[in-house]
């Protein structure tokens, strides 16, 4: 978590990367929200699932963080943060103990796979009249039955 004093409130965008224990390139951590005036926690979120799944070496190190400022209806349409090169914090965990599993859930994720499973539909009904004797070919994109 970074701390920032905010002299300008509004939505503030922020990007981090993450390496390793072993210093390998990770993720991307991010933090899309609306800060006001005063000091700000900037919690930049990392999801456990991926941490699991790519079998992170802990500790974690966070550097070279953006941000910016977007600004509505201005040119230019964001005010620049200083920026954090190099090592800016490293995480207290030695263990993926106590970190979620948990899949990854939004509101914008949802209408995302909404609209793709509406995308995916379209274009077997498509594909289906264009050759009907031709089974559907199978798809890697299929979500699991919950």
């Amino acid at each position: 978590m970074l701390r920032a004093d905010v002299r300008q409130p509004g939505r503030y965008v922020v990007t981090g990367r993450i390496d390793d224990a072993r210093g390998r390139p990770f993720a991307l951590a991010t933090f899309n929200e609306v800060l006001g005036p005063g000091p700000n926690d900037i919690k930049l979120v990392a999801f456990g699932k991926l941490l699991h799944d790519g079998k992170a070496a802990l500790p974690l190190t966070l550097r070279d963080v953006d941000g910016y400022l977007l600004k509505e209806n201005a040119d230019p349409d964001r005010e620049l943060m200083p920026r954090l090169e190099g090592k800016v914090l490293t995480s207290r965990s030695q263990t993926l103990k106590g970190i979620s599993t948990a899949e990854w859930t939004s509101e914008e994720r949802q209408r995302y796979l909404t609209e793709f499973a509406k995308d995916r539909k379209l274009a077997g009904e498509n594909l289906a009249k264009f050759d009907p004797a031709q089974p559907l070919p199978a798809s890697a994109c299929e979500t699991p039955a919950r």
